[in-house]
């Protein structure tokens, strides 16, 4: 991509979708290149009329990459970053294109939303200060960079968290098809078909009174 090797890569996959997304990072981009001189930014893919919010030098900092489904192309996406920025407008119902940063090993910078009318997984997904950072605001998103490019051994230790986010319950691929199958079974004893002898009944993880706990006390 022409960028050089010691420069501190931020970036984001998500969606093309202008309703969708918050170009937080994109707005504040020529001031977080005045603090950070060596920093880039790239996505597969921004939204042309995100892309042009981008003004002055900062836009030739800037690779919008194309839309892609091959594996490798992704791999080699994350591959090229050193943190994973991603700003929502409504939220996230899980949030997939975290999840895949993160089980990549990148430290995640997400912004909140904890309206009534959005969804906020990404709050769930990101653990402040241990996976990554969740900011409400351009000044918080700049200072949680900056301590990310100060820190190399910070950025690598929070990305080490945040795979490691994937490797137990609820997250986990094991414990997600498990208890995947653990509905499908429960759905089909409710019609009255056995799917199989002796088959184990999950509950789910987090369990629904878990759930219901988080969502009341949740600020």
């Amino acid at each position: 991509l022409g960028i050089a090797q010691d420069a501190f890569v931020i970036g984001d996959t998500c969606r093309p979708d202008a309703r969708k997304l918050d170009p937080i990072a994109l707005l504040a981009l020529p001031r977080i290149i005045h603090e950070i001189p060596n920093c880039w930014f790239i996505a597969r893919r921004y939204p042309s009329l995100a892309e042009s919010l981008v003004r002055g030098k900062a836009r030739k900092r800037v690779i919008n990459l194309p839309v892609s489904q091959d594996d490798g192309d992704m791999f080699r996406t994350y591959a090229a970053m050193d943190v994973f920025v991603h700003g929502s407008t409504m939220g996230e119902s899980f949030g997939m294109s975290i999840a895949e940063a993160m089980r990549c090993g990148l430290p995640v910078v997400a912004n909140e939303t904890p309206k009534n009318n959005c969804d906020n997984a990404q709050g769930e997904l990101v653990l402040h200060g241990e996976t990554g950072y969740l900011v409400n605001d351009s000044l918080s998103l700049l200072q949680a960079l900056q301590s990310l490019a100060a820190s190399p051994a910070l950025a690598r230790r929070m990305g080490i968290a945040a795979r490691c986010r994937f490797n137990d319950a609820p997250y986990s691929p094991s414990s997600i098809i498990s208890q995947f199958e653990a509905e499908l079974e429960s759905c089909a004893r409710d019609k009255g078909i056995a799917l199989g002898e002796g088959s184990q009944v999950l509950e789910r993880d987090p369990s629904d009174a878990v759930m219901g706990r988080f969502l009341l006390e949740h600020k």
